[in-house]
């Protein structure tokens, strides 16, 4: 019998995680760009205006074109990404 190694994977285990998370971020900015709600958050953080709800302003940031609201990240109301 052959002892195996606490390191190893099977091949068909080998996942892709930076891909997937590619994935993820481009499919949040192509839905959150059709979002209204998303839209009119980004112009209020760009131009540091008024936000559509009722909110500070600081707790809003933009990382790579993906909305955050205290560290997390908004997601758009869509199926497949909620």
């Amino acid at each position: 019998m052959i002892q195996s190694d606490a390191l190893f994977q099977p091949s068909d285990h080998i996942t892709n995680e930076i891909d997937n998370n590619l994935e993820l971020q481009d499919e949040i900015k192509n839905e959150t760009a059709k979002d209204n709600f998303f839209v009119k958050a980004l112009q209020a953080v760009k131009e540091n205006s008024p936000l559509p709800i009722r909110s500070s302003l600081e707790k809003w940031k933009i990382e790579e074109g993906i909305l955050f609201f205290k560290d997390r990240c908004y997601i758009p109301p869509h199926e497949e990404l909620q």
